[in-house]
């Protein structure tokens, strides 16, 4: 007997074909079989709250397996579903790293038998993530990979990202890169005045660009489809505009800057580093502009003894699953961008460039939903976060975009009011 659930009176918002509306939605089976205007009663009055394709986070650092002290694979995907993220992609730099078949196989059952969040990953493009031999990307592809990197690691070796782009040619899956070269990444904060004044070396704005311009020369040379996986700069922002590929930021690119360490706060530290306030402007335009084309979270658990270290010995990183919406609604409630275009980079663009499914509102599509409040307060209490670890910059950060309810396949996977 087919299953039937249908929601009314919501501010239907479906960034893939620009609706943005009061209007109802009817899932069977566990799919979206109707949507629109003409839908005005059912079993759930959404009282004109937003209801929109679930986020799909494009980043995601996975501390499962390897360091499950930190957060298992079952709460990194609880995290997302409060944070009304349906779908993560996460990142290779587990232990082991995923670049078998088998690795990649055993987080997808668990991730099935959890039954919250959608898992896809991204295979290891080098073996172990140590930049020297090609992992065995066919084998990788064929267990679900939807992206090639080492993740966290910047892949430094032009020859073996060149090789990696010429072997899976034509196949259309797209390498993402951190852009940081070696040479110049060892900083501990963004170069200038307050690094000096801090005493903390600085990281020089070339180790983003001098990285970035050669991934695209790579891409354009190879004709493969890349993602840099984090900016930071101006200048980045430039070199994207100019090669129509694809880039990610985070949320503590387009609303911090290098300011948030002063006094050494250790939980502000991130790779790449918050940078000055003008790379900060640069990158909420370019996020608003459609440049950068994908927002994710750069979740990445770090344990709060480490956080406590001295400033040059802490682990960079902050989670982020359930604070990616609020926070980046701020580039709405700042007038900067719609909020059409605001999801259209947590939910189309994302299954554009990774090849899902999931982010938009047509009939048989997988009911992956969320409906949130987007006026209503948030105070971030890092206390309350669903991961064990509690590292956030935005402890007792004013925000708004409150998460209700989160569905997956049709499945409520959480809801705020506990029933």
């Amino acid at each position: 007997m087919s299953q039937s659930f249908t929601i009314f009176n919501a501010r239907l918002v479906d960034p893939a074909s620009g609706f943005d509306g009061i209007a109802g939605l009817r899932i069977i089976d566990g799919k979206i079989s109707d949507a629109g205007a003409h839908i005005t009663n059912g079993d759930l009055d959404a009282q004109r709250k937003v209801l929109s394709p679930g986020l799909i986070d494009s980043r995601v650092h996975l501390s499962d397996p390897g360091a499950t002290h930190l957060e298992t694979l079952e709460e990194t995907l609880g995290g997302a579903v409060r944070g009304g993220i349906t779908t993560i992609i996460g990142l290779p730099n587990t232990l082991p790293t995923l670049d078998r078949r088998s690795s990649l196989a055993y987080l997808h059952e668990r991730a099935n038998q959890a039954g919250l969040a959608r898992l896809r990953l991204m295979g290891s493009l080098s073996v172990g993530c140590e930049g020297s031999e090609l992992a065995e990307l066919g084998r990788l592809a064929a267990e679900g990979a939807v992206a090639f990197t080492d993740g966290e690691i910047p892949v430094q070796s032009p020859k073996l990202l060149h090789q990696a782009m010429t072997y899976m040619g034509g196949q259309d899956i797209p390498f993402v890169n951190l852009p940081l070269d070696k040479e110049f990444s060892d900083g501990l904060m963004n170069s200038g005045e307050r690094a000096l004044l801090m005493g903390l070396k600085g990281q020089s704005p070339l180790a983003e660009t001098l990285m970035l311009q050669r991934d695209l020369s790579l891409a354009a040379a190879t004709k493969s489809p890349y993602v840099a996986g984090l900016i930071s700069l101006k200048s980045s922002v430039d070199l994207i505009s100019a090669s129509k590929q694809s880039a990610t930021t985070a949320p503590h690119y387009f609303l911090l800057n290098e300011q948030a360490v002063d006094g050494y706060r250790t939980f502000a530290r991130t790779q790449p580093p918050l940078r000055a306030e003008e790379d900060r402007v640069a990158i909420a335009n370019a996020v608003s502009a459609g440049v950068i084309d994908l927002i994710a979270s750069d979740h990445k658990p770090v344990d709060e003894d480490d956080k406590r270290l001295p400033f040059g010995e802490t682990s960079p990183g902050m989670v982020g699953l359930e604070t990616l919406l609020p926070l980046s609604m701020t580039l709405v409630h700042r007038g900067l961008m719609s909020l059409l275009d605001l999801l259209h980079r947590m939910t189309v663009r994302p299954a554009e460039v990774y090849g899902l499914t999931g982010g938009k509102i047509v009939e048989d599509a997988p009911a992956d939903l969320i409906l949130f409040d987007p006026d209503a307060p948030v105070i971030i209490d890092r206390h309350t976060l669903k991961s064990r670890a509690h590292n956030t910059s935005y402890e007792k950060f004013p925000a708004q975009g409150k998460v209700i309810r989160t569905w997956v396949g049709g499945r409520q996977v959480f809801n705020l009011e506990g029933s």
